[in-house]
């Protein structure tokens, strides 16, 4: 009976209290098993989490909801940019790395389709260009680095109508990322 009743209010913090209340006053082995947490409760912690610094915590949160996510929903591109971005802040850069290079390709099987607004979709795929350039830069793969750059450039320019979500000011840093990189690239080749 207490798990027909989480599986009706799955959201409801107030219902899902009480059950676990209830639950621990069951005999041992009485107990249910507890209720899993819902997609989008564990998206708000990890996000939480973030928002106030904690990028493990973070990150722990957005790995377990990868777990539950099938693989190649559209959730799972946010997912990945979201843990992409934690794993850049802890150092992690090369599984920063390969977070944005799986949500970028789950993104161009159909970005906008997948997360149904454009402007978010726009934005996304640029953050993801721009976190994948800075976690190469990092690590010294200066070429990867500036090419990422670039494409950070045409996804924010307004030139092809690809996106018209980005600021002025964000197209001016990424002027300033895309041409930073094309130096230090230059300079490692030199330096071979």
């Amino acid at each position: 009976a207490l798990r027909v009743a989480a599986d009706l209010a799955p959201a409801d913090a107030a219902i899902r209290s009480k059950l676990e209340e209830v639950a621990a006053a069951l005999p041992a082995g009485d107990a249910p098993a507890p209720v899993p947490e819902q997609p989008h409760v564990l998206y708000e912690r990890a996000k939480a989490h973030f928002a106030r610094g904690d990028a493990e915590a973070a990150e722990a949160t957005f790995t377990a909801l990868l777990s539950r996510t099938r693989a190649g929903a559209p959730s799972g591109a946010r997912t990945l940019a979201n843990r992409a971005a934690c794993r850049l802040r802890l150092g992690k850069l090369a599984e920063c790395e390969d977070d944005c290079t799986a949500a970028l390709e789950l993104s161009m099987r159909n970005l906008r389709a997948c997360i149904g607004d454009n402007a978010l979709a726009d934005r996304m795929r640029l953050k993801l260009y721009v976190r994948r350039a800075e976690a190469r830069r990092r690590r010294a793969d200066f070429k990867g680095a500036a090419e990422d750059a670039r494409a950070a450039r045409k996804a924010a320019s307004v030139d092809d109508g690809v996106n018209r979500h980005v600021s002025e000011q964000e197209r001016e840093g990424i002027e300033r990322m895309t041409h930073r990189m094309a130096v230090e690239a230059v300079a490692h080749m030199k330096k071979k």
